[in-house]
């Protein structure tokens, strides 16, 4: 109902809205409401941030209301939950620093993305509309960890930790805390016969301090299993997979702990989408490509309605539950330009999952043969995403990105 009243006062919808200040053919009765700012501030505190994005263009007056720094801070504080990934940054090869963004929702249009600024700009992870960068000055071998929020163009340099030879994951979620926590983690004693040492240190955007955590763990991993490039944020954890091993970081007591992986062994990947830890698992059966999806979710933390209740063990750990089966082979018929798909590629090729408010409404991006496709998993129907360059295999990561108002 709000989005609706907003299109009649815009004059058009959110994707293509009329400039009102040069409409005379409005009601009393909108102008009205248009025309009391706090009214209208009111109405836009309810709607999804990327919907507030797109409103910015119906007039100067809506542009100054909602790029005012205190609408945005009553708008996170009041919306606290992240909304579903609208779009995914995706590496140009053979760039530094640039990137190509592919829109999941259709309102917006694809771009190029280049960091406006004198660093080299590297995504390291994306956590609930935040991104960890890396930035290196050109021309130089140093460099520093920063926090951007791609939503409101904001960058924040890190304080340097004490060590730089490690790997750093981003912990943000917004329902718990408006402030974000870092963890760093580097390798000890490298030629131990038990394995490797690795050191802990956290930070947190509250305190602005790091702190040495005084932690040493042992791991045969001839890199991190613990905290590897690869490892994600959920539910207060960081959470890692390879093709053996799950190993989660509570962030409380800085334990670690293994979680059974669910079937044989095959190639995983972890992502995250409204609330739930899903797990996709890539099996060759014969010359059918299977996709197994499997949900992880604390049912006290679980944020999705009308899905199934997960088991879990002391209120802490969850199981693994078979979500959804997709038969590649099918999906692929529906486009037979694409071709045969090679199985090592499919592995590292689900680009994100998205589950939607609706069960009907969830969706993965995959690559098939240098295509980005969106694949609805209940209707079996795939469609092509714009996109106009060949995808980088050699990169194969990419980066969600969810609207946000949060500060960094």
């Amino acid at each position: 109902m709000i989005s609706r009243f907003l299109k009649s006062i815009a004059g058009g919808s959110s994707q293509h809205p009329v400039n009102i200040e040069c409409s005379n053919k409005l009601p009393s009765s909108v102008h009205a409401v248009e025309s009391n700012d706090d009214l209208l501030s009111e109405i836009l505190l309810h709607l999804p941030v990327i919907s507030v994005l797109l409103y910015k263009t119906v007039s100067k007056r809506w542009y100054s209301i909602i790029t005012n720094p205190d609408f945005s801070l009553r708008h996170h504080s009041q919306n606290p939950k992240s909304d579903p990934a609208s779009g995914l940054y995706i590496k140009q090869p053979g760039s530094s620093s640039a990137y190509d963004f592919v829109p999941l929702d259709i309102r917006i249009p694809p771009s190029n993305v280049i960091f406006r600024c004198d660093l080299e700009v590297v995504i390291i992870q994306s956590c609930n509309g935040l991104f960890l960068c890396r930035g290196t000055y050109k021309y130089h071998n140093d460099y520093n960890y920063y926090m951007y929020n791609p939503t409101t163009n904001v960058f924040k340099k890190l304080p340097p930790c004490p060590i730089n030879d490690g790997i750093m994951r981003m912990a943000y979620d917004p329902i718990r805390s408006p402030h974000y926590k870092m963890v760093y983690a580097t390798r000890r004693d490298n030629n131990n016969v038990f394995g490797l040492t690795i050191q802990i240190y956290t930070y947190s955007s509250e305190t602005g301090i790091w702190s040495d955590c005084s932690h040493r763990y042992w791991s045969k991993s001839s890199y991190f299993s613990l905290i590897c490039v690869y490892g994600i944020y959920w539910s207060n954890a960081i959470h890692s997979v390879d093709g053996l091993n799950h190993e989660k970081l509570c962030l409380e007591d800085l334990a670690i702990t293994s979680v059974q992986l669910p079937g044989k062994q095959c190639f995983r990947k972890l992502f995250e989408s409204r609330g739930c830890l899903l797990l996709v698992c890539l099996f060759h059966i014969g010359v059918i490509k299977m996709l197994n999806v499997y949900e992880m979710s604390n049912v006290l933390e679980n944020l999705v309605e009308n899905f199934v209740c997960i088991f879990f063990l002391h209120n802490v750990h969850s199981e693994w539950s078979i979500k959804y089966i997709v038969h590649l082979d099918e999906a692929m018929r529906l486009f037979p330009e694409i071709g045969v798909y090679p199985y090592t590629l499919v592995s590292t090729s689900v680009r994100c999952i998205v589950l939607g408010k609706r069960e009907e409404d969830s969706f993965m991006v995959i690559d098939l043969n240098g295509e980005v496709m969106q694949y609805k998993m209940m209707s079996n129907t795939l469609r092509k995403l714009p996109y106009f360059k060949s995808v980088n295999y050699l990169y194969p990561r990419s980066f969600q990105f969810i609207a946000s108002f949060a500060g960094v």
